[in-house]
């Protein structure tokens, strides 16, 4: 029972952060003017596929640990 509450936990500070730290980058790209920038939309467009992109790389992972867990 205490390692599931692990994991969720966990689990719940990596989606947390996953989504958390694109916006944070966003904010900071606002608010040091590189937006208009064509480096600063480059980045920008890579941020915003940042949380997606995770979620693709976590979710197997995530899936697989708990899989190991079931057997």
């Amino acid at each position: 029972m205490i390692t599931h509450f692990k994991e969720n936990k966990m689990h719940s500070i990596i989606m947390i952060l996953c989504c958390a730290i694109p916006l944070i980058m966003l904010a900071v790209l606002y608010l040091t003017k590189a937006q208009g920038t064509q480096i600063g939309s480059v980045l920008s467009f890579a941020v915003i596929l940042l949380c997606p992109l995770s979620h693709l790389v976590l979710m197997p992972l995530i899936l697989r640990k708990k899989d190991e867990n079931v057997g």
